[in-house]
């Protein structure tokens, strides 16, 4: 359970939640803020998380997926893409040293489209994994801010 000024932060975002030290209500934010947006008193700044943190600078981790067997399929187009390359890189010198250039031509290009095509195929995957990904982050913190009250009430001072 958190105290007062102390942070929530859902997994995965920059948005937290804090009760305002005080008058005590909830303050949903998505970045630093100066000042309590219900009574107007300062905040300190050490009371909001590192606000680095964000999905677009994350690597995809295998562990964030609901389907692991992709990632292992990327994984395995990937080294097949290196295997390719190198195998087509050897094929290459062979030829030439034979003399052979047309042959040595042909295993370069044949290389290089088998190389493409295969990291294109396991960056698809990686694509289709962040796309789910996002999607159900997004889910979540629309949930979350649904499932959270405000108090927007405005005070007005009584003469």
């Amino acid at each position: 359970m958190r105290t007062a000024g102390q942070p929530e932060r859902s997994k995965g975002n920059n948005m937290a939640t804090l009760q305002c030290p005080h008058c005590d209500k909830t303050i949903i934010h998505y970045g630093s803020i100066d000042k309590c947006p219900h009574c107007q008193m300062s905040l300190s700044p050490d009371l909001f998380p590192d606000s680095s943190e964000s999905l677009h600078n994350e690597k995809y981790k295998p562990s964030d997926t609901k389907y692991p067997a992709l990632i292992t399929i990327s994984t395995i187009y990937r080294v097949i893409a290196f295997l390719i390359g190198v195998t087509c890189s050897i094929g290459v010198l062979i030829a030439l040293i034979n003399g052979q250039l047309i042959v040595s031509i042909s295993l370069v290009i044949g290389g290089l489209i088998g190389v493409v095509t295969n990291l294109a195929i396991a960056e698809g995957i990686l694509v289709f994994l962040n796309i789910e990904k996002n999607t159900r982050e997004t889910l979540n913190q629309v949930e979350n801010i649904s499932n959270q009250r405000v108090d927007l009430t405005v005070k007005t001072p009584v003469d």
